[in-house]
């Protein structure tokens, strides 16, 4: 009876085992929210054109070139929100701009700097932009 027990035993643990590197396998992924609100004299603007610039946080001392891709539009409300999602274990965090394209005149605004955004609970920015 001892010697049942004793490898009922050691089937059950390495099963758990196996079971929880498998687990541990799975990769799990931080998301970044970088939003804001553009205003044109004071009032949210619908349909603005919103342009995000980012670079790896981790690689600013090297002198990385943004990216520079990323575009939306405003909504009805003049709300603005771009994501990034990237694996938890290479989480490092994002150096981010914006600019946004002036509705009447046509031309970008300057960059405006948000900072660095990081994993976890504030993985966040956010940036208004006000158009005269």
């Amino acid at each position: 009876m001892k010697k049942f027990l004793l490898l009922f035993l050691s089937i059950l643990m390495v099963f758990s085992f196996i079971t929880c590197k498998k687990s541990s396998n799975k990769s799990s992924s931080v998301i970044y929210y970088f939003r804001g609100t553009v205003y044109l004299r004071n009032n949210p603007a619908p349909d603005v054109v919103v342009n995000m610039g980012f670079r790896d946080s981790s690689k600013i001392q090297g002198g990385q070139q943004w990216d520079e891709n990323k575009q939306t539009k405003t909504d009805s409300n003049g709300k603005y929100e771009f994501t990034i999602k990237e694996s938890f274990e290479s989480a490092h965090g994002w150096t981010w701009k914006v600019r946004a394209l002036h509705p009447e005149t046509g031309n970008w605004t300057d960059w405006i700097m948000g900072g660095t955004v990081t994993p976890g609970e504030n993985g966040a920015g956010t940036i208004d932009i006000y158009l005269e």
